[in-house]
Formats: C-alpha cells, structure tokens, sequence
C-alpha cells in the first residue's frame, strides 16, 4: 500500500499478477493442441416432399461455442443443421439435414477430433413412412390422416459407442430437473 503498510488488502507486485495471469492462461494453452468437432443447429425429419417436423432451435448455443472456441482450439470443424444464422459450408463446416446426414458427417471428422461437443437439437423421433411427393389435401381424409413414429437416430449415443480418445460433451432439453435421469443419459451415451 502506499502507506507502506504490508498485510490483507496489500496489491500484489506487478510480476506476482503477471505471475497468476500466465498460470491461468496456462491451462487454456493446452487447447491450442486439440482439435474440436461441433455440431449446432437443428434437423429434419420429413414427412413428404415438402414438409417436415423439427424444432424451435436457432442454434444460438452452438455458434456461441463455436466462435469461443476458435480462439482457443488448433481446429474447429462444425457440422450444421438449419439455424437462425448465414452459415456458410466450407472446409470446415458442412450442412446436415437430417440425424441421418449428421451422423455421417460427424462420423467423417470424429476419428481426428480430441473434443466432440453435440450442441445441436436433433428430432427424437421420425416418421416411419415418408412420402417422396407432396401429400395432397383433397387425396386423404381426415380418418385417414394420421403419422406414425420411430425412434430417430441419436447422434450422441452413436458416437459414445466409436469413441477411442475423444472428450464427448452434449446436451439435453428437459421439462423438469432430474439428477438421476440425466445420470443414466451420461452412462448410456457418452
């Protein structure tokens, strides 16, 4: 202090923060080492020709956690699905339209990746038999119209059971806080 008293509430020397900065800092630098695959956004699960279910994701979470991690990782390569945002596919980031694409594209970069995160929404369920033209309004009666699911792909878990040396992180939406569920969804999955 100026006063030149020593004690709590005394500022640390200049090369001591320095000092504590660059131990911080140091943990972070082993990330420049790693390679990093993540994907964001949202799939589809089509229904016809033109129509599809989904969700209400913007891929927000996912692209936040891209651009973080670009300052911090060797690579980042991102597998996208529809999103609020104007990704653009490139060598480093490739468009997924369905859990299906996604898988296999995931499965394409998951060997070289040291950290996989699964950010994206993808559907939990499928329709069982898609149309490969438009259903049309006049050609079905309401008695007839109905939709039948499945079970879809899940990314996550598929990648849990190939993983040799991967950091595996992903997500999960619920309606209510379940320690012991989500407990059982890491065992399953990763």
């Amino acid at each position: 202090m100026a006063s030149g008293h020593i004690g709590i509430g005394r500022a640390w020397e200049p090369n001591e923060v320095v000092e504590i900065v660059d131990q911080h800092f140091l943990k972070f630098k082993k990330f420049s080492e790693l390679k990093l695959l993540l994907n964001l956004g949202k799939t589809r699960s089509w229904i016809d020709a033109v129509r599809y279910i989904t969700n209400a994701s913007t891929g927000k979470m996912g692209l936040a956690i891209r651009d973080q991690a670009s300052f911090h990782f060797q690579k980042v390569t991102t597998v996208f699905g529809d999103n609020d945002f104007n990704l653009v596919a490139n060598e480093n980031n490739f468009y997924a339209q369905t859990n299906e694409a996604m898988l296999i594209e995931m499965k394409k970069h998951f060997e070289k990746a040291d950290v996989v995160i699964c950010s994206a929404a993808l559907y939990d369920f499928e329709v069982t038999e898609k149309e490969n033209k438009k259903i049309e309004k006049r050609s079905i009666t309401n008695a007839d119209l109905q939709l039948n699911l499945k079970a879809a792909v899940d990314v996550l878990y598929e990648l849990g059971k190939i993983k040799t040396h991967q950091f595996l992180v992903g997500f999960s939406l619920a309606n209510d806080f379940d320690l012991d569920k989500a407990w059982t969804k890491i065992k399953e999955k990763i």
